[in-house]
């Protein structure tokens, strides 16, 4: 099964990454987490729901999706760029964080989050 964002083919379901969250469990690909973070003060602020994808494919318009070489990048759908805060303590301005909501292993094939960009398919 793989995750699309819209017809885009992100990953492959399953895969381990080097990703772990707010808990320390560490995270798959297909794994929906939910985002938030926390500022200086302690304050938390939710930030949607999304999932944890790779960029292992290549899509195409033509609606073809060829494998990339070489070894994916794992990220969190939406805050590729931004480091995944574990400890509590003193924060800088803001800290990411997420948790995993749903188990990969728990999506169906044609489940959708329409709403938070997402999708999985069997094909």
């Amino acid at each position: 099964m793989y995750v699309y964002s819209g017809t885009y083919r992100q990953c492959t379901c399953g895969q381990e990454t080097p990703l772990k969250d707010d808990a320390g469990n560490i995270l798959r690909t297909g794994d929906i987490v939910m985002s938030y973070t926390v500022n200086n003060f302690g304050v938390a602020n939710f930030d949607g729901l999304t999932v944890v994808v790779s960029d292992e494919w290549q899509s195409y318009s033509d609606g073809t999706h060829i494998k990339k070489e070489g070894a994916p990048e794992a990220f969190v759908m939406g805050i590729k760029d931004c480091d995944l805060e574990l400890e509590t303590g003193n924060y800088p301005e803001f800290v990411w964080r997420v948790r995993r909501v749903k188990r990969f292993e728990d999506v169906i094939a044609g489940e959708q989050w329409k709403d938070f960009g997402f999708n999985y398919s069997g094909t």
